[in-house]
């Protein structure tokens, strides 16, 4: 197979480093992140870590499980996890493996956030540099500014009083 998924990739990365002989396995026990109330799910999230859930999909491949109501998105990712968004939630994450999805969603939440307050764009410098030497005559602003290279910000930057720690 000419490309490989995650797990094989890190099977033959990370046994075969250096490091590998520090490494240890721990085991998480308890749940710090769910309701202390909601048992079921308490016990839903073990089964998902030991590996012990299936699909009630009799046709379903041997990966997929069913995921419980509660857990669907009903509208919004944002609506959903933050449906009264307010100062005290500013430290709260929603994890996305892209970063323009990061992006939009900080959007969203930026929005949500104090919604009576205007929120402030910030742009980056979007002036292309030429010497005589350099062939960037073809490269137009839009085409820069649409690229956000990792650890960079995007070209718009969207900010609000209160709304960073």
């Amino acid at each position: 197979k000419f490309w490989a998924g995650s797990m094989p990739v890190l099977e033959n990365c990370i046994n075969r480093s250096p490091l590998w002989q520090y490494v240890q396995n721990f085991n998480l026990t308890q749940n710090i992140r769910a309701d202390p109330n909601e048992h079921e799910f308490k016990l839903w999230l073990i089964k998902l870590g030991e590996g012990k859930l299936k699909s009630s999909n009799p046709y379903a491949e041997n990966n997929l499980i069913d995921i419980p109501n509660q857990c669907h998105i009903t509208n919004s990712i944002v609506n959903d996890i933050f449906p009264n968004f307010t100062s005290s939630r500013i430290n709260d994450v929603i994890v996305t493996p892209l970063n323009d999805d990061a992006d939009a969603l900080n959007n969203q939440v930026i929005d949500k956030f104090q919604p009576d307050v205007m929120a402030r764009s910030y742009y980056s410098v979007d002036t292309l540099i030429e010497t005589e030497e350099s062939e960037v005559t073809h490269i137009t602003t839009e085409f820069l500014n649409s690229i956000v290279p990792s650890g960079f910000p995007p070209h718009t930057l969207k900010l609000k009083v209160g709304c960073l720690r």
